[in-house]
């Protein structure tokens, strides 16, 4: 099992996050959602609608892209 060559979703909404300055609490209130959901995105079990992944780059300052991106694994 190799090691990815870029951060998962979750490691950015949580990079994106901290760079803000924000708990996860805040965060969910900033993009209209809660705490439990925003600790979803970043330990990577469910991916947020389109909407509030617009918001979360809105607040975060980051494009939608760069939230969305896959990591690579480094496989071919």
């Amino acid at each position: 099992h190799e090691k990815p060559l870029a951060l998962s979703f979750g490691e950015r909404v949580r990079e994106a996050r901290t760079a803000l300055g924000v708990s996860q609490e805040k965060l969910a209130e900033l993009v209209r959602s809660d705490r439990p959901q925003v600790s979803r995105w970043e330990a990577g079990e469910v991916f947020p609608r389109r909407a509030s992944l617009e918001r979360l780059a809105a607040v975060t300052g980051k494009p939608v892209a760069w939230l969305a991106l896959e990591p690579l694994t480094g496989r071919t």
